[in-house]
């Protein structure tokens, strides 16, 4: 065989055994942070593979793995059985961060074949975004706003009203005390002048008075 041409064959031959294997992605795929994505990858060969691998890699080369720091306990692979009967080799990344947007390549190597990778899913991971409020529900929060507030605004009143009743009995309370009082002193003096009066009657204050006249004139 002429040398000139072997390295030729060798290149053809490597060139049928990629052909061979075929690796199919999707060009783009979103989550939302916080939320979870599967990346799909699907696999094509002439022959039945009977023992294989596959890997996902991030550009510029950062392997996606559960041991990846990055990635650490945020990803789940396709088990090796549907890898292998169902010829899927799915990622999926859980509780998505921002800086996991990037582009994201499926490498699948099968014995006996070349290794083949695919042209890459871009991935972007956007914002959670606040849902409208739905027109019931904001409908029912006036109402029980409203509800309250006209609790609240009767429950003010009924306190000012309740307090102002007992301030009212309260003063009505010392005022009936304190006439009582003055009754009460009203009728110790008068019974205490009648009393006087029965023991020491008008003659008795006089007498002391004519004997200070007989002394004077003696």
């Amino acid at each position: 065989m002429d040398t000139k041409t072997f390295p030729l064959m060798c290149a053809l031959f490597a060139v049928s055994q990629a052909q061979d294997l075929v690796v199919t992605q999707p060009i783009s795929a979103q989550g939302t942070e916080g939320g979870s994505v599967i990346l799909p990858c699907s696999y094509h060969t002439t022959s039945k593979p009977k023992v294989g691998s596959y890997q996902w890699v991030k550009d510029p080369g950062l392997a996606v793995r559960k041991s990846t720091p990055e990635f650490m306990g945020r990803v789940n692979c396709t088990s090796d059985q549907h890898f292998l009967l169902d010829r899927r080799a799915d990622l999926e990344i859980r509780d998505l961060r921002h800086y996991d947007s990037g582009i994201y390549r499926c490498v699948v190597n099968i014995h006996g074949l070349q290794e083949a990778l695919g042209n890459g899913t871009e991935l972007q991971v956007v914002k959670a975004a606040v849902g409208p409020i739905d027109v019931e529900t904001g409908d029912s929060l006036v109402l029980l706003w409203l509800f309250l507030r006209g609790f609240l605004y009767t429950l003010g009143i009924t306190a000012v009203a309740l307090l102002t009743h007992l301030h009212y009995k309260k003063t009505i309370s010392q005022e009936a005390q304190k006439r009582q009082s003055n009754y009460m002193e009203n009728e110790y003096s008068e019974a205490m002048g009648n009393y006087t009066s029965d023991i020491c009657p008008s003659s008795c204050t006089k007498k002391p008075q004519v004997s200070i006249l007989k002394l004077q004139t003696r």
